[in-house]
């Protein structure tokens, strides 16, 4: 969910709204493309892994599984393009840094359908058009397959298997060359729903293990070109990823780095660097906005304002402990002192019983050390 606020219509919604990115400008230079792995289909893949086939299959079809994600990521990426050049806000593509040429992407289209990464698969291309078009024909074929409607693909594809994050490597390369985005452009791939893959890992061949093995051999690259934004839940992510085809592995902080959105929400000790107060005050306002509803007279504790100010500690323990059954429990307690407490601490605790004005389940308990003192406790 939180990648898909680096798609490009978030940013064309802001500006249509009127609102302000909510980036600050010094980090507002990128685009994004991507591939969700439930939602593209490709978990399909699973439904080929089959006891009797080759024993070598499931390590092609694994080949074939990052193949998919070039061609889905790299049609992805020239579609975000589109939508930005189509939305036709000047200052959202100045920002970015791309300039809207379709001359210009017609050669690119061109010109990438020469590099050898593709394997002669893109050969006859000679337009921004008819380069989409070679793209969702390869999608579409993969689709045909690995839903069953067809019992292989097509030599062309099973001959050009590109090499994972190379080709979208080579995409950004020339995009820049024909400054079609500026140098300052980032480029993000969002690969989401990852832990997904560990659901084909059965029959024994751990095919979704390969299929993450591609995916860390991306990251592994450390590619100056792109930069990737795993989405994954926190227990599936390997506390040592494995490259694929190799023994190697990705290092924490090298090759990677974790955000842990539990770990950046979550209460801190030290309540100034508490984040998810001011979080969910920001998302309520937006919210009540969007309703037209003012809060432009309240710049602060909106939640405060609209549900009101909580229990104090004093109005809790009263509510907790209103039944007859609680107080029985508290009764009963004061009666037995654990022999093994110290003498200050039941002090300190019969002190606390009277200030939360239950004093009456107090007496007839007091201690033959009423002298001792509990104020430093």
């Amino acid at each position: 969910m939180l990648l898909n606020l680096l798609k490009p219509e978030v940013r064309i919604a802001y500006r249509k709204a009127n609102e302000k990115f909510p980036v600050p400008e010094k980090n507002s230079h990128f685009i994004s493309a991507g591939i969700n792995l439930r939602i593209s289909g490709v978990i399909d893949f699973g439904t080929l892994i089959h006891k009797d086939r080759d024993p070598g299959f499931d390590l092609k079809l694994a080949l074939l599984f990052g193949d998919f994600i070039n061609y889905w990521v790299a049609d992805d990426l020239l579609q975000t393009i589109q939508t930005l050049c189509d939305a036709n806000y000047s200052d959202i593509l100045d920002e970015i840094g791309i300039i809207n040429n379709q001359t210009a992407m017609d050669e690119f289209a061109k010109k990438l359908a020469t590099d050898q990464c593709w394997f002669g698969y893109l050969d006859g291309v000679d337009s921004l058009k008819s380069l989409r078009e070679r793209f969702n024909e390869r999608i579409f074929n993969f689709k045909k397959y690995i839903n069953l409607n067809t019992d292989e693909l097509p030599e062309e594809i099973i001959n050009s298997k590109t090499v994972i994050n190379e080709p979208v490597s080579k995409m950004v390369a020339l995009l820049r060359e024909f400054k079609i985005i500026s140098p300052k452009t980032e480029v993000y791939i969002r690969v989401d729903q990852y832990e997904q893959l560990a659901t084909l890992n059965f029959s024994n061949q751990y095919f979704g293990q390969k299929c993450a093995n591609i995916i860390h051999k991306a990251l592994a690259a450390r590619d100056p070109n792109i930069f990737y934004r795993i989405g994954a839940r926190h227990y599936a992510w390997p506390d040592a990823p494995v490259i694929f085809g190799t023994k190697d592995t990705l290092e924490n902080k090298r090759d990677y780095s974790i955000v842990n959105i539990d770990e950046v929400l979550s209460r801190k000790e030290d309540q100034r660097s508490w984040f998810f107060p001011q979080f969910a005050e920001d998302i309520f306002r937006r919210r009540l906005n969007l309703t037209n509803y003012d809060t432009s007279s309240n710049k602060e504790n909106l939640l405060k304002t609209v549900f009101g100010v909580g229990l104090s500690a004093q109005e809790k323990t009263e509510k907790y402990v209103a039944k007859p059954s609680s107080r029985e429990v508290i009764a009963r307690f004061t009666q037995e002192w654990p022999k093994n407490w110290p003498d200050p601490w039941i002090d300190f605790l019969k002190k606390l019983g009277k200030k939360i004005r239950y004093q009456q389940y107090w007496q007839g308990h007091g201690s033959d050390k009423k002298s001792r003192k509990a104020s430093n406790y």
